[in-house]
């Protein structure tokens, strides 16, 4: 594998943690009943939201 392709999965996989992160982080300012309509509780939405980027 080259270089050039070793930087762009690294990238890719930068980006993913970073859009991941942000989706998380939204978790965090929806409702309470917003969350019920996805089937998820706040506890819930709080475990998911406050996890570290590299955490699945």
């Amino acid at each position: 594998m080259s270089i050039l392709n070793s930087l762009r999965r690294l990238y890719r996989h930068y980006r993913y943690l970073k859009q991941r992160q942000a989706q998380r982080r939204r978790l965090l300012q929806l409702e309470n009943h917003m969350l019920k309509d996805m089937g998820l509780s706040l506890v819930d939405a709080h475990r998911e939201g406050r996890k570290h980027f590299w955490q699945p």
